[in-house]
């Protein structure tokens, strides 16, 4: 819920933009994804400047270092097979975009976000575990808590 909050927030200020830093950040985005305005997620009639299933890998990426403080299970099994666990991320995009294109069945915004999202927990959460914090296993479940309960409380 955090994650979609934050990225919903984060797409409310992109809406609130005037045209011409919008244009640029639409610009920016092309080079990863082919936004095609059917694909694309609109926020109050302002298109946003990546498909459905790109914003669903980015609420999935932003989302996945709280999944893996969490999560010791993924955790230990992503650490394990990093590799298969980012093949097997794949499978539901490729699945969703080969029925569809066999028409099989319709691939909606729902399934192209959902199929995002899976793919980018499950690599953020091996950028996280692989990367960011290889000694994870070594927090204590309580420190890892109170960390997190930390970051959300008010500054005076």
């Amino acid at each position: 819920m955090l994650a979609l909050s934050v990225l919903a927030g984060t797409a409310t200020v992109y809406v609130g933009l005037s045209p011409a830093p919008r244009a640029l950040l639409y610009q920016a985005f092309a080079a990863v994804c082919h936004q095609i305005p059917e694909r694309s997620p609109r926020i109050t009639g302002v298109l946003l400047p990546v498909c459905h299933r790109c914003y669903g890998v980015y609420v999935g990426l932003f989302a996945a270092p709280w999944v893996a403080l969490l999560w010791r299970g993924l955790r230990v099994m992503i650490g394990r097979h990093p590799r298969p666990a980012l093949l097997l991320s794949l499978v539901p995009i490729g699945l969703d975009w080969l029925l569809g294109l066999l028409q099989v069945w319709e691939n909606t915004a729902g399934t192209r976000t959902g199929t995002g999202v899976f793919f980018g927990l499950i690599a953020g959460h091996i950028a996280v575990v692989m990367l960011a914090w290889p000694n994870i296993e070594q927090l204590p479940l309580r420190t890892t808590m109170a960390y997190l309960s930390g970051c959300f409380r008010q500054s005076d």
